[in-house]
């Protein structure tokens, strides 16, 4: 069992395991057709938000509080956000959704 062997050898150099990454990924082919959207919901492009993301940063703060890991993004703030999600060069906001209840305010990425 090398991961156990190899966890054990590097533990005993004093390093602890603080995350572990989990790749998933699904075949297109097998997955039915969408349900469809609540009434009163819409789903649109992030690029809606294009000049005033920070509804989209609101929804991602809240939504990413609850999430399982060893990450707290409780302090995240929207200039450190904006760096590192919405300004990154492979944030693609003609696909990336989000899912609205009126008056275009982000509920969920």
């Amino acid at each position: 069992m090398p991961v156990r062997a190899g966890t054990h050898f590097v533990t005993g150099r004093g390093f602890t395991l603080e995350a572990t990454e989990t790749a998933s990924a699904v075949d297109p082919r097998m997955i039915g057709p969408a349900e469809p959207v609540p009434e009163g919901i819409e789903l649109v492009p992030l690029s809606l938000f294009v000049e005033d993301p920070e509804p989209v940063f609101v929804a991602d703060h809240e939504s990413s509080l609850d999430e399982p890991g060893p990450s707290d993004f409780s302090a995240m703030t929207y200039e450190t956000w904006r760096r590192l999600i919405w300004d990154v060069p492979d944030c693609d906001l003609e696909l990336s959704v989000a899912r609205t209840a009126g008056a275009g305010d982000p509920k969920a990425r």
